[in-house]
């Protein structure tokens, strides 16, 4: 089980059972969502075994980053990766993650010629999340919901490859600690007004 969810999340959810129950809770996180941009085209063009070799090594290198950071992987979507950081320094783990990821995905190929060269694009939010067991009867994911989450995905979906966009509450939280600039406001889907974030170009 230990290998379908982190080490954070598996302790947490046993220390609520041995209370009595798995429940939900609120909690202010920084979640990431990453995709990996190019991915599709050149699985088109290799074999299955191939492709998902190399999709591993490059989820691998981000999963192992983020766990450097503090961080939990909630989950693996295709080429995409979930996560979400907790802590003082939530928001600036996060972003130096995300740094260190555009740096590793970047190099990957320099160090074994077999991985093809990708790129990243991210998007990073803080706010309030629900986090808890999510499903019907007869599977449960163990995973963190809410407006922020949401956002997080609109905004990887929008970054250019090699790109970084975070929320303004990201922002604010390392406001003279790293170097973003204000990007043109986007509208992003399910949410009433235009969404002004802060980009990261690495």
């Amino acid at each position: 089980f230990g290998r379908y969810v982190s080490p954070a999340v598996l302790e947490r959810l046993r220390a609520q059972r041995e209370a009595g129950a798995v429940g939900t809770e609120k909690r202010t996180a920084t979640v990431m969502f990453t995709d990996i941009r190019g991915f599709t085209a050149f699985a088109e063009r290799r074999a299955p075994e191939e492709a998902v070799a190399a999709l591993n090594r490059y989820l691998q290198l981000q999963a192992d980053l983020v766990r450097r950071f503090h961080g939990d992987v909630d989950k693996f979507m295709g080429d995409a990766v979930f996560a979400h950081f907790t802590g003082n320094d939530k928001a600036l783990d996060a972003i130096r993650c995300a740094v260190e990821m555009h740096r590793a995905v970047r190099q990957a190929p320099e160090a074994d010629p077999t991985l093809p060269p990708l790129s990243l694009g991210i998007g990073i939010v803080t706010g309030e999340v629900i986090v808890g067991s999510v499903g019907g009867a007869d599977r449960l994911d163990y995973t963190a919901v809410g407006a922020p989450v949401n956002l997080a995905a609109r905004l990887c979906a929008a970054a250019e490859p090699n790109e970084t966009l975070l929320n303004d509450t990201t922002f604010e939280a390392v406001r003279g600690l790293v170097a973003a600039e204000a990007a043109s406001p986007i509208t992003v889907k399910g949410f009433t007004d235009p969404v002004a974030p802060y980009r990261m170009r690495t």
